[in-house]
């Protein structure tokens, strides 16, 4: 709604395959940060560990540079 109507930006019709995407990110994030607290022992080493994995997440992910945007002229 907010795409639409907010910034007039048209997402298309699958709205139930992208809330399933948005859902199993979200879940697979709270595992991951559930794995992370599971395997660290004290504050200090979570402390330790958070600043250096959190950034990296989004480049995985995709959000900064989406698939098919960079061109290999080596093909």
């Amino acid at each position: 709604m907010i795409f639409r109507y907010g910034f007039g930006f048209d997402l298309g019709d699958g709205y139930s395959l992208l809330l399933m995407v948005v859902v199993i990110y979200t879940l697979t994030i709270v595992a991951l940060s559930m794995l992370m607290v599971g395997i660290l022992q004290s504050p200090e080493q979570f402390d330790t560990l958070f600043p250096s994995i959190i950034p990296i997440m989004p480049l995985i992910s995709g959000v900064y540079m989406p698939s098919g945007t960079i061109t290999n002229p080596f093909r």
